[in-house]
């Protein structure tokens, strides 16, 4: 093809215009005028296009492999796929906004400006493929036409209605949790007839509703969901067994105060309510908070088990309660003669490491 005919080039952007020259005194270099309009997007029409360009002006001594093409016309096929997937994503967002309120930044083409457009969907409509919000403000009585891509903010005015939706699905949430629970054993705090608190273990036998409120029937008590501490499959800190050292305040030593004893209850005391105590044996057993009563529940299952906090390493022989808080012991190993040697590690500082 020569130089000068060009008129027979059709390419991706369409036939090119014929070279025009011309010769003056001055030998004036020749111009060419060419008017496009070029296009930045990569649509599958262009795309198609560029395919058929290179096969039509392809060397047919040395012509592109069949692979290749077989890989164009893949990547063709996925640009669809996803210009598709894309399109239908778009009209559903934009279906979705339909009485919602919008807030908009438009360019305005004519003016070379951005224009704040805020107010109701009141439709959808489609050009050329791509939706546009038909939106009505306070400023117009006819629809404002705003392109989905324009959209800055989406927000629902209806504030009562989503919060009667948001307490529903709540309210559904709350009954399932409930009544997932019975049979399964709880620890809660709930409150006597005179407002005093109490503590509560069992197993939740039903569950009943009052006022749209769940309760958790565990025995001969009732409590909220909201006043459960702990929820497990054979959970009891009532029967177990517990032993406590006490320190002696001139040596400074630990000694066994009561050893293997059997827990019959937690009570609170001192003001207001906020002292927690172990009931072991007749004695009443300060714990520094509600989480030891957990912490006891769990540190049964350690027994036995291998735990290193970094200075103590050994077996868990037992659980103690010492200084108001729970700990494992664990059996290090032998002294010279032969006698077992015990070390103390507080149950938090361990809990889901042995």
């Amino acid at each position: 093809m020569a130089v000068d005919d060009v008129s027979a080039y059709t390419g991706l952007w369409g036939a090119v215009p014929k070279k025009t020259s011309g010769t003056s005194a001055a030998n004036k270099t020749n111009e060419v005028e060419v008017t496009r309009n070029p296009n930045s997007s990569l649509d599958k029409n262009a795309f198609l296009n560029l395919l058929v360009t290179q096969m039509k002006y392809q060397d047919p001594l040395n012509p592109t492999d069949d692979k290749q093409f077989l890989a164009q016309m893949a990547q063709f096929t996925a640009l669809e796929q996803m210009q598709n997937m894309n399109a239908t994503t778009s009209k559903s967002q934009a279906y979705s906004m339909i009485g919602k309120e919008i807030y908009a930044e438009k360019y305005n083409k004519e003016t070379f400006t951005t224009e704040e457009v805020e107010g109701s969907v009141a439709a959808v409509t489609m050009k050329n493929g791509s939706p546009y919000l038909l939106v009505m403000t306070q400023a117009s009585d006819t629809p404002v036409e705003v392109p989905l891509e324009d959209v800055v903010e989406v927000y629902d005015t209806s504030a009562a209605a989503s919060a009667d939706k948001m307490q529903s699905i709540y309210d559904s949430l709350s009954v399932s949790q409930n009544m997932a629970l019975i049979g399964k054993f709880v620890q809660a705090v709930t409150e006597d007839a005179d407002g005093n608190p109490i503590f509560v273990e069992g197993k939740v036998d039903s569950v009943k509703f009052f006022n749209g409120q769940a309760v958790l029937v565990v025995g001969d008590k009732q409590v909220f969901g909201n006043e459960i501490m702990s929820v497990g499959d054979e959970m009891q800190v009532i029967g177990s067994k517990v032993s406590v050292n006490k320190k002696d305040e001139v040596t400074g030593q630990y000694s066994p105060y009561i050893e293997n004893g059997t827990v019959s209850g937690v009570k609170f005391g001192g003001k207001d309510n906020n002292e927690v105590y172990l009931v072991t044996d007749g004695n009443d057993i300060r714990l520094d908070s509600l989480n030891e009563v957990v912490y006891l529940t769990e540190a049964g299952k350690y027994v036995g088990k291998q735990v290193s906090d970094g200075v103590v390493k050994g077996t868990i022989a037992d659980v103690v309660i010492q200084d108001t808080k729970v700990f494992v012991k664990v059996l290090t190993g032998t002294d010279e003669e032969g006698a077992e040697t015990y070390g103390y590690v507080e149950f938090s500082k361990v809990r889901g490491k042995a």
